[in-house]
C-alpha cells in the first residue's frame, strides 16, 4: 500500500473527532500527528517497518504499543491527549494500517497474528495494488495506483466529517 491510503485513513479518523473550533495551525498539527500514527508500522526503524513485516505488522504488538503510548499521553498531558475520542481515533489510525495492508492481493499477505502464528492474511480488493518498486518512478502505473487509492480512501475523510456533524462526537479540546 502507498502512504497515500494510510494517510487518508488517518485523516478520516481525525475528521471524526477534531474539535470544530481548532485554528488552522492546530488542524495542521493534528493532521500531521494522525498521518504519522497511520504510518507507524512502516517507519524505517531497525528491525521494524519493511525490514521485518511480521514484527511491525503484528496486530498484538501494535495493540500493546498503542495502549502504552495512549497511557503515557493520557498521564503526561491529559488536557491535550486525555480525551477518549482523540485517543480512540489515534489508536484506530495506527491499527488501521495493519488491516489496510491485507487488502492488497499482489502482496504475500500480512502476518497480523505474529508471534502466535506466521500465517499471512490477505483480503484482496481487486483494484488495489501496491507500488511496483520504491522509490517509484512517476509513470502511468504509479499515477493509476495513486488515483485508485485516492478514490477508494478519500471518501472516508468525508464520511468522518459527516459522522462528526451527525452525531456530534467531537471532544472539547
Amino acid at each position: 500500500m502507498t502512504t497515500l491510503g494510510h494517510s487518508l485513513t488517518g485523516l478520516a479518523a481525525l475528521a471524526y473527532v477534531i474539535p470544530s473550533h481548532c485554528s488552522w495551525l492546530a488542524r495542521l498539527v493534528w493532521a500531521t500527528l494522525f498521518i504519522a500514527l497511520a504510518s507507524i508500522p512502516d517507519w524505517p526503524l531497525p528491525g521494524w517497518g519493511h525490514q521485518d513485516l511480521s514484527i511491525s505488522h503484528s496486530l498484538w504488538l501494535n495493540m500493546a504499543l498503542c495502549a502504552a503510548v495512549a497511557a503515557i499521553l493520557k498521564k503526561s498531558a491529559p488536557e491535550r491527549f486525555g480525551e477518549a475520542p482523540l485517543l480512540a481515533a489515534g489508536a484506530f489510525a495506527w491499527l488501521s494500517h495493519i488491516l489496510l495492508d491485507t487488502l492488497y492481493g499482489d502482496l504475500p499477505g500480512t502476518a497480523i497474528f505474529w508471534p502466535f502464528s506466521d500465517a499471512a492474511v490477505t483480503l484482496p480488493v481487486p483494484w488495489l495494488q501496491s507500488l511496483p518498486h520504491l522509490p517509484p518512478p512517476f509513470d502511468a502505473t504509479v499515477i493509476r495506483i495513486l488515483m485508485l487509492e485516492l478514490l477508494t480512501f478519500a471518501p472516508l475523510v468525508l464520511l468522518g466529517y459527516w459522522l462528526r456533524k451527525r452525531w456530534g462526537v467531537a471532544p472539547r479540546a
